[in-house]
């Protein structure tokens, strides 16, 4: 449990810095929403049972970081930060220290 709630509050304290509640670089913006989709995903065993439900969540956690979620365009644009292997790390850490070993073990099993 401790182990948890370290995590816990360093992933909040990570996800301040990087949003800054929606400020910030749009490149640290997009990895602190990344990570908070993730960790919903972890976090709520019912988040895939409705997929219009998990579209709408995730707009909403986009556009608390200032994205316009809506706007398929500014979203398409964002595509570029899948292939940052800065990113990419940002992105496993952050949701590592929500999701735990579960995540870890899924990514270890990829590589």
């Amino acid at each position: 449990m401790k182990k948890f709630l370290i995590g816990f509050i360093g992933l909040s304290l990570m996800l301040g810095v990087f949003a800054g509640c929606g400020q910030g670089s749009e490149k640290d913006r997009f990895v602190a929403a990344s990570v908070e989709v993730g960790c919903a995903m972890f976090e709520d065993p019912a988040f895939f049972e409705d997929f219009s439900l998990v579209e709408q969540k995730t707009i909403e956690i986009f556009e608390e970081y200032g994205f316009d979620a809506t706007n398929e365009e500014e979203m398409l644009a964002l595509e570029v930060y899948q292939e940052d292997e800065e990113v990419i790390k940002a992105v496993q850490e952050g949701i590592t220290g929500c999701a735990g070993d579960i995540f870890g073990d899924l990514m270890l099993d990829e590589e």
